[in-house]
């Protein structure tokens, strides 16, 4: 890939960091007109940072077509580790679109072809996906024995962002099951190294923080922690993970006596998830319902 492209992936990557999703657009559509499918893992790599910026922004349509195209570009290149990141981005596009069992069949390619091109990260990613949907079929004992795997997999690797996230993952399932001292534990492992986590993670680490502080009943504390958590959010630009920061929030306003602020909160929740069309819409709409009762 010529220098200019790199420093375009690079400039894209830093902007919908940042959460400047629309710049990012914009400068990477320009660089994809440029290229020739003859460039074809050039045009391969900037169509899967498309598909990584078209979900960000909750364009799950505009995520399948560029990483589908993708897909065929990374096999006439006989690159392995992109043949891994197309499999992996449609297993993400197919997991917002629910269907479970095609998600598992492309996550379940990504690990293979990320395992064989050592792409440690990208088969870490992966086999995490495959772990939670453990979850969503009911084996939550599977999904934490894997998860605990893959953690531990990390940290031999040096490779802190990805055990951070797996132990996260694994917060959210103790909280789920009202395991305080395991929340704890793995919440301990999440922030041991917080500024060098991305925002995306430190926010959605933040939200788990405060559902903690709820359930020992601390909510001024709580209301605290989700305002910086949605802070983190709103930087790192994911649609979805916004919207359910703000839906917390909103709630979390609610319980803490201040009407006017969860309203807005909530308000703002609605406009991100109906703009990003989320499933979570319909979980916002019946909050804003039961506030509009009372």
């Amino acid at each position: 890939m010529s220098a200019e492209r790199v420093d375009t992936l690079e400039f894209c990557r830093a902007a919908r960091t940042r959460g400047e999703l629309a710049l990012a657009t914009t400068v990477l559509d320009a660089a994809i007109a440029q290229v020739t499918a003859e460039d074809g893992a050039t045009l391969a790599t900037l169509l899967l940072e498309r598909a990584e910026l078209a979900l960000a922004a909750g364009d799950v349509a505009t995520a399948d077509d560029a990483a589908r195209r993708a897909g065929p570009l990374a096999e006439q290149a006989k690159d392995v580790a992109l043949m891994a990141q197309a499999a992996w981005t449609v297993g993400q596009v197919t997991a917002r679109q629910e269907d479970v069992e095609r998600t598992r069949y492309w996550l379940g390619q990504a690990t293979e072809l990320a395992l064989t091109a050592e792409a440690w990260t990208l088969a870490l990613r992966a086999q995490r996906g495959l772990a939670n949907l453990l979850q969503g079929t009911g084996d939550v004992a599977g999904a934490v024995a894997r998860l605990e795997a893959l953690a531990s997999d990390a940290t031999v690797l040096d490779l802190p962002i990805e055990a951070a996230a797996c132990h996260l993952d694994l917060a959210q399932l103790a909280l789920a099951r009202d395991d305080g001292p395991a929340t704890v534990r793995h919440m301990q492992e999440v922030l041991r190294d917080p500024n060098n986590l991305p925002p995306l993670l430190r926010g959605e680490a933040g939200l788990v923080r405060a559902r903690l502080l709820v359930a020992i009943g601390d909510v001024q504390a709580a209301v605290t922690a989700v305002a910086e958590a949605v802070a983190l959010l709103r930087l790192a630009g994911d649609q979805r993970s916004l919207g359910a920061g703000l839906l917390i929030q909103g709630q979390l306003l609610l319980l803490a006596g201040h009407g006017d602020q969860a309203g807005r909160a909530l308000g703002e929740a609605l406009a991100v998830t109906v703009r990003a069309n989320l499933p979570e819409r319909a979980v916002v709409e019946a909050v804003i319902a039961r506030l509009g009762g009372d």
